[in-house]
């Protein structure tokens, strides 16, 4: 009976949701849905047939003639809560109309940096980028790569998401495959096998899934009272934080090589937490003092560490600390910049563009003289 029940659903090419926005993938452990037209909110999405949110449905053919971007991301670049003309990625392409880039995102909420590297591995043939700008938030980032905090953590995707095996941990953790010379793994081997190979084992765990998740928008989730993201700012974390800053520069030296020839641009955006001096000095400093006392803690631990790391792997990386400082009166940075939640405004994203817009031109320039 089961086994008729799984050649039917098969037959039925049937994709389960975990969210209206997310379904399963056997690599990446969820993208969107493919050549889907959402609507969250007022905000229409367009999800081309990647998975990722777009301008289109269906992807459009490289033309060696029109510059291609490719930026790689999590819900920061993805924004499906606004309409995409109102996202960095849509004011990016009415700042450089004349130049008529084709901008492509690679992002979806909860990736680290591990599923966006695999992203770019899985598309960058049919996107064939000039340029490849990954944006990097260092609250979720770290995490989100390690698998020392899988499933302790927020985020919602540990489940299915794939993990570099930090160097420590190789004779413990055996991979599921390689990415050039880097070992990834999986939280469970035996649940990401079923996720893959049975259709009736996907949509029971999608339902399990999905139940959670609506529980939690309705009563939120248990605040724990000190919170592994805290360790970002700590100049001597926990060996689990160590571990996340290791496979980090790992994966950054290993999308260097996915990427090439085309370069990589690396963005780090500050949280509201980082660049708001109220939220900072009087909710998160306390919060340090009462979590870690004795250890030394800095407001820009993460900046930093992400910095280095893109240096060492050929990477060039800049901030966005100052432009958004610079796009608000210091003292409603949270209010004007962000949404509740953490996640860009309108001025937000637009200012944004308006900083990413000046090294893309520069990077523009130099290919249109290379055409020439």
């Amino acid at each position: 009976m089961l086994v008729f029940l799984e050649i039917l659903l098969r037959a039925t090419n049937l994709q389960p949701k975990f969210a209206v926005d997310w379904v399963y993938h056997p690599l990446l452990g969820h993208s969107g849905p493919r050549s889907e037209t959402i609507f969250m909110g007022q905000a229409k999405n367009l999800y081309s047939d990647l998975g990722f949110r777009n301008g289109w449905l269906k992807t459009p053919s490289p033309d060696p003639k029109t510059f291609s971007l490719v930026i790689l991301g999590d819900s920061m670049t993805e924004s499906s809560y606004m309409n995409r003309e109102t996202t960095y990625a849509g004011f990016l392409e009415k700042i450089l109309t004349t130049k008529n880039p084709r901008i492509h995102t690679l992002a979806s909420a909860d990736f680290g940096t591990l599923d966006e590297t695999l992203a770019l591995h899985l598309y960058k043939e049919k996107l064939q980028p000039n340029l490849v700008v990954l944006q990097f938030l260092g609250l979720n980032d770290f995490i989100n790569n390690t698998l020392a905090f899988a499933s302790s953590n927020k985020s919602e995707s540990d489940f299915s998401r794939p993990y570099a095996i930090p160097q420590n941990k190789r004779d413990s953790f055996s991979p599921a495959f390689h990415l050039g010379k880097l070992p990834i793994t999986y939280q469970s081997r035996i649940r990401s096998w079923l996720l893959e190979h049975s259709r009736i084992f996907l949509i029971l765990y999608g339902y399990h899934i999905s139940r959670i998740w609506d529980y939690a928008s309705v009563h939120g989730y248990p605040e724990p009272d000190c919170p592994e993201e805290l360790e970002l700012f700590l100049e001597n974390p926990s060996e689990g934080w160590q571990e996340g800053i290791e496979v980090t520069g790992a994966i950054l030296a290993q999308l260097r090589e996915e990427a090439s020839p085309a370069p990589v641009m690396g963005i780090y955006f500050p949280s509201n937490i980082e660049l708001d001096d109220d939220m900072w000095n009087r909710g998160i400093v306390p919060k340090l003092q009462h979590c870690y006392p004795g250890k030394s803690f800095a407001r820009f631990n993460g900046e930093r560490l992400f910095l280095e790391l893109s240096k060492k792997a050929g990477i060039q990386g800049f901030s966005l600390k100052e432009a958004l400082w610079a796009g608000a009166p210091r003292d409603k940075i949270n209010e004007k910049i962000f949404v509740p939640g953490g996640h860009f405004s309108e001025l937000g994203h637009q200012t944004v563009a308006n900083e990413i817009a000046k090294y893309l031109k520069r990077s523009m320039l130099d290919w249109n003289a290379k055409q020439k």
